[in-house]
């Protein structure tokens, strides 16, 4: 995978070692050339990486190419699935319970 930070469902798995729920696409943040290059689009299939605009304040304040948790729970709220309503309960009852990081 080019470099890139991950962030929804992929960032949400890679932080915190588990999936509240089974997941299709994955977001990132990261130079679309050259995710373009690794990953040709392929008109046959929909797509499922999500590129979304490099941001130098994003990378100076994520860790080891995984978005923090604040963005994480942006980007999934505003995904419109049924497994991103998952992973936002998950996030809500870590918060509740303190256990964000």
């Amino acid at each position: 995978m080019p470099p890139c930070i991950f962030t929804a469902y992929s960032g949400y798995r890679f932080l915190y070692k588990t999936a509240p729920a089974d997941y299709g696409e994955v977001f990132v943040y990261a130079d679309e050339e050259l995710i373009r290059e690794r990953f040709p689009p392929d008109e046959k299939s929909s797509p499922n990486i999500f590129v979304l605009k490099r941001d130098p304040y994003i990378e100076k304040i994520s860790t080891d190419g995984i978005a923090p948790p604040q963005l994480i729970y942006v980007d999934l709220w505003n995904l419109n699935t049924w497994y991103a309503d998952e992973f936002l309960k998950d996030f809500d009852r870590r918060l509740e319970n303190g256990f964000l990081e």
